[in-house]
């Protein structure tokens, strides 16, 4: 028999009618709400839970009530339709999009680009996942920019302490990687016309961002590197996009931590010497 999950912002009475009613008609349904759902991105697979059961036990996804967990319903319809999931209502099938990082991860795994692995959940669910990382962890809330709503948490009791400050926010948690700056590469259409270093200026601040006062520089990137950037860059359907990269040392090799639509090109105009405006303008005329 065909199992049916139905995702809602309400519980109890709401509920129980519906299982109620599940139970005359004779249909398997599951009820949850969207709080109950926990994601793992990891670099060639999403592993997405509800009350610890996995997704793909599901043969359709009803979202009911949606509002202000929009991130969840793009998150679960755009992973639906790779699984061959349906979901209801179907127009929900049609390329889901939201400019959230948890978007983004989801999509980097499911083109097997190679990124930090990360776990993400709404609320104080998230804490449940300190237990996987070791301490110092970077956690960051999906819907800010510019490095903006990123903390380097370094004992349990910090990360509680941000966690329920911020009740209702969804978050990603993953490991920090040690470093001495990270990797701006700017992508136009399938090419990297140009990339700097970032460093932090301040001892007291891990962020790299310009936009945090960090350091720029101009740099090349060997052909494996800008393979990587223009593939995140794909992965999203961008056409213009910042990728930020990192060494990871364990790995060996540099990873994605973000991919930015709609970039800043401040820094690196004045570090390359470089007028973005007119290579991305040059490009889309050609794509006009």
């Amino acid at each position: 028999m065909k199992k049916i999950l139905l995702l809602d912002k309400y519980r109890n009475k709401i509920f129980s009618n519906w299982e109620q009613s599940s139970k005359e008609k004779g249909v398997t349904l599951f009820c949850a709400h969207y709080d109950d759902l926990s994601f793992h991105f990891l670099e060639k697979k999403v592993k997405i839970f509800v009350k610890k059961i996995p997704l793909e036990n599901f043969k359709l996804i009803y979202f009911r009530t949606k509002f202000g967990y929009e991130e969840e319903v793009s998150l679960l319809a755009s992973w639906a339709k790779r699984k061959k999931i349906k979901v209801a209502d179907r127009i929900l099938e049609k390329s889901p999009y939201i400019d959230r990082k948890s978007f983004e991860y989801c999509s980097l795994s499911l083109n097997k680009v190679p990124f930090i692995e990360s776990y993400g959940a709404r609320g104080e669910k998230i804490l449940e996942f300190g237990d996987y990382l070791s301490y110092p962890l970077v956690l960051k809330e999906t819907d800010k920019e510019r490095g903006e709503g990123v903390f380097l948490i370094k004992n349990r009791e910090q990360f509680q302490q941000i966690v329920e400050a911020k009740k209702n926010q969804f978050f990603i948690v993953q490991k920090f990687i040690e470093n001495d700056g990270d990797i701006r590469a700017f992508v136009v259409g399938n090419k990297v016309v140009a990339a700097m270093k970032r460093q932090r200026s301040s001892k007291t601040d891990f962020r790299n961002n310009v936009s945090q006062g960090g350091t720029t520089n101009c740099v090349s990137l060997d052909k494996n590197s800008q393979q990587l950037a223009v593939k995140a860059a794909q992965s999203m359907d961008y056409d213009v996009a910042g990728v930020d990269l990192i060494y990871d040392p364990e790995r060996k090799k540099y990873v994605v931590m973000e991919v930015n639509c709609g970039p800043q090109f401040g820094g690196l105009s004045k570090a390359c010497g470089i007028n973005i405006p007119a290579v991305i303008l040059q490009y889309l005329k050609k794509k006009a």
